[in-house]
């Protein structure tokens, strides 16, 4: 294992995601060209309302852009997002893709991450759960993260962090699309097109794609799949569609989303007999209206309307006959007024509403649609308030930032949450930063009211509540960008899932405080026109019993390195992921190694482009495997995660 890791550190290359503060688009011979100190001039505009380069910024960010995704073969935001130091993606018994900043790991749900489209908040608020899968990869200009605390910034449900996904939208006219076949029967096709004149822009996208990968053997449990302990083979299947249309016109711009999105979970005990290898059926519509306005040179505000629809229906038995359906609507408007004093001195603030409605809770049979029962206890709709100021101070060399934001929840009364930020510049390419922050996340209508032989709520539960503390050094050295950040956080009254002894139903309750502590480091070297290297670096551990109940299945260290070089109209660049062991919930797991090389060829055909890649996925066949820390049953250690298997992808792009 020693020497293939040596092999591929020389051969291979970091995914993106260490540094891509690119606003606007680029070609992939510009990004070539550009060395470093120019791409360190490019403006981003990232949790702030001001365009400034990353020295400047009040914020610790990582935006991974277009031709990133295109350089280094990326074939799912998933897939980017772990590029990022810091950031996993994992797998639950029933959810997929749960995305996982600094070690706090996701209960069932990805709901203490906030996702954003076009910095349109959309979650359903039974789970809390937002989907990557609402946007397909070529669709995205960039993916901004935010690591930590982010409730003061963007409400309640950025516990832990936010992606923020943005729309491809700088191309004056353009018709994109493309097509992807791949072993283990793996298809995906889409198209988007982006018309912009005068006060008119428009895009408009719609994909769909399916994968089947290879067999996963899992322990079944006792009883549940024969009379004896028995093993069956779980398949990780998936099958997504989705469409966007994003319209705008002088001040006003509507956004709609709509997706579906179907996967197979290991069955709800987990075993074969509770739905193993069955699909869970998602799907949702999310629709917003902005509108923006500058009132004179120094005032300006905007306001939005945002409706999220979302359901879900989830198999409890092979035949169909038991199903879970989960539905929902949520409601949230804003107010933001921007006030420029000075070139110095600017406020933020800010009002929203949001109403949190369940539609259904039911076990219904899936093939008659007859009604079994109603799973729900004393639900009702919920509604928060909040707002928020910011003000942001520059003094010469010192550029200083604070923030407030307070939420009235109906069940859950009042809670203030802080920020503040000090950048001071060392020199032109050359900053520290501290960076405080606070965060707020309400339990969501599941953790109150379900009730379910199953699981069952609890109308006790407190809202989660945490702070970190970050200090972070940046500097540019001619041709080599480095960043290094260390951070320590606190995690109050977290809510997990858990079963008595004496066995089901489970029930949520609220955990004791959770301390932790890590560093992360990213590094880029640019030698133009040769070649551009990169290096993410993430290690992570908890204090004061916190390794004994979240860190231990959070692995210690996490590498991501990487190679790309253009040669001609070729474009060779690979990836590289190294998990440390890890616990698993009945052995260890062993060090873990996900590698990927491409190949890619660039032609132009009189007014179209086309762009051809090789992708070679998870070279190593490693099993990538996520630790099983919240049911914690007596026969599963762990998942394979959607990084599980070999596999083998051409996918073909044309651009007009």
């Amino acid at each position: 294992m020693k020497n293939k890791i040596k092999i591929l550190l020389v051969l291979i290359s970091v995914s993106g995601g260490i540094f891509g503060q690119v606003a606007d688009s680029l070609s992939i011979d510009d990004l070539f060209k550009m060395d470093l100190e120019e791409l360190l001039n490019v403006k981003i505009r990232v949790s702030t309302s001001e365009a400034t380069d990353v020295f400047r910024t009040p914020s610790t960010v990582t935006v991974i852009d277009q031709n990133q995704i295109k350089l280094f073969g990326f074939t799912t935001i998933s897939e980017a997002l772990r590029s990022i130091a810091g950031i996993d993606v994992m797998q639950t018994i029933i959810d997929r893709n749960v995305t996982t900043s600094r070690g706090v790991l996701q209960n069932f749900y990805a709901n203490k991450i906030l996702l954003m489209i076009n910095n349109i908040p959309t979650y359903q608020p039974i789970n809390g759960d937002g989907h990557l899968e609402r946007v397909s990869l070529n669709d995205v200009e960039r993916i901004e993260v935010l690591k930590g605390p982010a409730s003061v910034l963007y409400g309640s449900n950025a516990y832990a962090g936010v992606v923020n996904i943005i729309l491809r939208q700088n191309e004056k006219f353009s018709i994109n699309g493309y097509g992807s076949v791949g072993y283990k029967n793996r298809f995906s096709s889409g198209i988007n097109m982006i018309y912009n004149k005068k006060d008119f822009n428009m895009f408009i996208s719609a994909n769909n794609g399916s994968e089947e990968k290879n067999g996963y053997t899992m322990a079944s449990k006792k009883g549940a799949y024969s009379n004896n302990d028995s093993t069956y083979t779980y398949y990780d299947n998936e099958y997504v569609n989705n469409f966007n249309a994003l319209l705008k016109y002088k001040n006003h711009s509507l956004y709609l989303n709509t997706f579906r999105f179907d996967h197979s979970y290991l069955g709800a005990e987990p075993s074969y007999r509770s739905g193993a290898n069955k699909l869970v059926k998602n799907s949702g519509t999310l629709v917003n209206y902005k509108f923006e306005q500058n009132m004179d040179e120094k005032l300006r505000f905007n306001i939005d309307v945002t409706y999220d629809y979302f359901t879900r229906k989830l198999p409890l038995s092979q035949d169909y006959s038991n199903i879970t359906v989960s539905t929902s609507d949520r409601v949230n408007s804003r107010f933001n007024l921007i006030y420029d004093y000075s070139g110095d001195i600017r406020l933020e603030t800010g009002l929203s509403y949001e109403l949190r409605m369940s539609c259904a809770q039911e076990t219904r049979n899936g093939i008659t649609d007859e009604l079994i029962r109603i799973n729900e206890e004393g639900q009702e709709d919920i509604y928060e308030v909040s707002a928020y100021a910011q003000l942001y101070y520059n003094l010469d060399d010192f550029r200083f930032s604070a923030g407030v934001r307070y939420t009235k929840n109906e069940l859950f009364g009042d809670n203030v949450s802080l920020r503040f930020t000090g950048v001071y510049s060392l020199g032109n390419r050359e900053a520290i930063k501290f960076i405080y922050g606070e965060s707020f996340r309400a339990p969501t209508l599941l953790e109150m009211f379900f009730s379910h032989p199953t699981v069952v709520g609890n109308k006790q539960l407190s809202p989660e509540k945490s702070k970190s503390y970050e200090l972070v050094y940046l500097k540019s050295i001619k041709n080599l960008y480095f960043q290094i950040l260390g951070y320590y956080a606190t995690y109050m009254d977290l809510i997990e899932r858990y079963t008595d002894i004496s066995g089901p139903p489970s029930k949520y309750r609220n955990a004791s405080s959770l301390n932790g502590y890590g560093i992360e480091a990213e590094v880029k070297y640019n030698l133009q026109n040769n070649f551009n290297l990169f290096a993410n670096y993430n290690y992570i551990s908890g204090v004061n019993g916190g390794d004994e109940k979240v860190y231990k299945y959070v692995p210690d260290h996490n590498l991501a390195v990487g190679l790309s070089k253009k040669i001609g109209d070729f474009i060779f660049s690979g990836n590289l992921d190294f998990y440390s062991k890890t616990e698993g919930h009945l052995k260890k797991i062993n060090p873990q190694v996900n590698a990927t090389f491409n190949i890619g060829f660039n032609a132009n055909l009189g007014d179209l482009a086309t762009k051809h890649i090789i992708s070679f996925k998870n070279i190593f066949n490693g099993d990538m495997l996520t630790p099983e820390y919240i049911r914690k049953t007596s026969n599963i250690n762990a998942l394979p995660t959607t990084g599980y298997g070999r596999r083998v992808i051409y996918s073909l792009y044309i651009y007009y």
